[in-house]
């Protein structure tokens, strides 16, 4: 959870502004890894991290 409210900072408090100065395109070309970081932080909190992690091997024992 705190990786996903980083994430929600970094793109109010940098890509908002580069929106409304630059446009959508700049925007859209700067927030790529953003975007791929909290997709997959979405992921990993719907799914988790599955049968192969820690937090399994720990859990079956």
């Amino acid at each position: 959870m705190p990786l996903l409210i980083i994430m929600a900072t970094a793109i109010v408090t940098t890509k908002i502004p580069k929106l409304v100065n630059d446009g959508f395109w700049t925007m859209a070309h700067d927030s790529r890894t953003d975007f791929a970081m909290t997709m997959l932080l979405v992921y990993l909190i719907i799914y988790g991290a599955g049968k192969l992690s820690i937090d399994s091997a720990i859990s079956s024992s």
